[in-house]
């Protein structure tokens, strides 16, 4: 999984170079040193307008400035600049809409593959090649895989609920499930563990940290909240148990099952809320980007600008 992630951001940085002359994008500057806000969205970014409709871009005739990465054909004159002009079908990009409603639904699948730069790529594999590899060792690779994309197309699923128009792509919904089965491991064998209060604290405290990294270009803390609880959920019923007793082995397998029809119903809503637009905060945003980091207005669904 690292090497296919590692070279689709080498992918990323050779089509960004193509599209703009420069393998990192410069203006406006991509903080996580990597490819313009366009080729992201064309490489697969989980991006509202390209997968449900009513988002007022797939009206038609409706035109908006191309966003870096992207050119078109038509032109414009824009704040005394000629500036391109693009359809929502130019945008999106992955074989267009073909004149039908927006419905690129894999942009919930792919995301997980793609990095917002070379600094978000290096952050989430730090955590997955020390921490991820030793899970797949101990809990098996078939356990670790469904679980992993279990809680990263969940997280980007939650995330579409309240993170508005702007895009988004990593694995870090994915590593935030992983980081829930820790938790789990540590909860269910706590008579196991030397200074479990210690490890607990431990995991609370990169749980916080990887909090405030979401603040950053590109990271999407919903994306990590809704990874993380359909990780927790993922990791009831696919990590292996150890059981003490009778009793232990009846929690255990009853959590398992609940488990179940609770994330087959939690993955419903999350639909459901997606593309009937139930979710409706204007305050959410603030829990992705700290007000005055000059990343914020990109996050806060200014990526596509109507002239």
């Amino acid at each position: 999984m690292s090497f296919v992630q590692l070279v689709v951001l080498v992918v990323q940085l050779v089509v960004n170079n193509a599209k703009t002359g420069s393998v990192i994008a410069t203006n406006p500057f991509n903080y996580m040193i990597g490819p313009s806000v366009g080729v992201i969205i064309q490489t697969g970014a989980r991006f509202t307008p390209c997968i449900r409709p009513n988002t007022l871009y797939d009206k038609p005739g409706y035109q908006v400035q191309c966003p870096e990465g992207i050119s078109s054909p038509n032109k414009m004159w824009y704040n005394n600049a000629q500036v391109s002009i693009c359809t929502l079908d130019e945008i999106c990009g992955m074989g267009g809409l073909n004149g039908q409603p927006p419905n690129q639904w894999y942009r919930f699948i792919v995301p997980v593959f793609l990095h917002g730069g070379v600094i978000h790529f290096l952050m989430n594999m730090s955590f997955q090649c020390r921490t991820g590899f030793q899970m797949e060792q101990d809990f098996g690779w078939w356990r670790m895989a469904a679980i992993y994309f279990i809680s990263g197309i969940g997280g980007f699923l939650f995330g579409g609920n309240y993170s508005g128009m702007s895009p988004s792509v990593g694995c870090s919904g994915a590593l935030f499930g992983l980081i829930a089965c820790l938790l789990i491991d540590l909860l269910q064998n706590w008579r196991l563990v030397k200074n479990p209060a210690w490890e607990l604290t431990k995991l609370v405290f990169l749980i916080l940290i990887s909090f405030l990294l979401g603040m950053l270009p590109y990271l999407d803390n919903f994306a990590h909240v809704g990874g993380f609880f359909c990780g927790f959920l993922a990791g009831l019923i696919f990590m292996p148990q150890i059981y003490f007793n009778k009793t232990d082995k009846l929690i255990k397998v009853t959590l398992q099952v609940v488990a179940i029809p609770l994330l087959i119903l939690v993955y419903s809503l999350m639909i459901l809320g997606f593309y009937n637009v139930w979710n409706d905060c204007p305050w959410c945003k603030y829990l992705t980007c700290i007000p005055g980091m000059p990343w914020c207005e990109q996050k806060w669904n200014q990526t596509l600008i109507a002239p």
